[in-house]
Parts: C-alpha cells; sequence; structure tokens
C-alpha cells in the first residue's frame, strides 16, 4: 500500500514515482476536478476548518531542520555577508531539499514545536550570525 514512499535503513523518506517520471503533467481527473465550479468552496471550506484549529507550541513537528554534526544546515547567500538558516514545514520536504541540494551530505532532521523554534533561532543569530531564515 505504501510502495510509493520509499526507504531504505540508510535514507531518508522519498516518492518512487518523482524519481521515475520526475517532470509530468498533473493528472487529467485532478485538473478536471480543481477547473470544476465548487473545488473553489471546498478548497475554502477545508482552509477554514485548518485555521479554525488550536495548535499546541509545545507538540513536535512544527519545524523541520537539517542537521549535520553539531549544527544545522544553512546557505551563504551571495547578497549578503550574514548566513541564511533553512527551516522547513515538514520533514519530507526537508528530506527532498537533502537529497536535491545536498546529495554528498548526511544528515539527521531535527523536528522542533514552535517554542523550541525560537531559542533556536535566537541562538543562530546571535551566535552563528544568521541574518535570514528560509522558509520552504
Amino acid at each position: 500500500m505504501w510502495g510509493w514512499l520509499t526507504r531504505k535503513d540508510d535514507e531518508i523518506p522519498s516518492y518512487s514515482l518523482l524519481k521515475t517520471v520526475p517532470s509530468r503533467a498533473l493528472p487529467q481527473e485532478l485538473a478536471a476536478r480543481e477547473a470544476s465550479d465548487g473545488f473553489g468552496q471546498w478548497r475554502d471550506r477545508i482552509e477554514s476548518e485548518l485555521f479554525s484549529e488550536s495548535t499546541d507550541q509545545s507538540k513536535a513537528g512544527f519545524a523541520t531542520f537539517l542537521k549535520s554534526g553539531d549544527g544545522l544546515l544553512q546557505i551563504c547567500l551571495p547578497e549578503s555577508e550574514k548566513g541564511c538558516l533553512l527551516v522547513f514545514s515538514t520533514p519530507l520536504r526537508a528530506a527532498d531539499y537533502a537529497r536535491t541540494a545536498a546529495s554528498n551530505r548526511k544528515f539527521n532532521l531535527f523536528c522542533s514545536s514552535a517554542e523550541q523554534v525560537v531559542p533556536v533561532v535566537a541562538e543562530f543569530r546571535q551566535y552563528v550570525g544568521i541574518g535570514q531564515i528560509a522558509l520552504d
């Protein structure tokens, strides 16, 4: 059932279909559904329900960082002397970025709560010299 999500013990998760066919058009059935009259109302209802849910700020899963050794993945931007800390909204997005942009490095996923993100960002700004944060 979960064949579309491949994972070996030493790999981070990936979508096997994306490896097989990396660029493809939207399936016709999905394109037709998105073009239908009721799709906008359906999408707006789901969005409203999601916004009305309460959030537990101490629950892990708010943000994901890519951890290597004692540090978190950051990049240098050409127009800035300071680094840019990379933050991902899901572990899968973090894993996809690691596989695509830094495939020669090994990372652990650091999933944090909303409460944990604030001190992490503050510490990286103060001690590491982060000037920007990029959220996928």
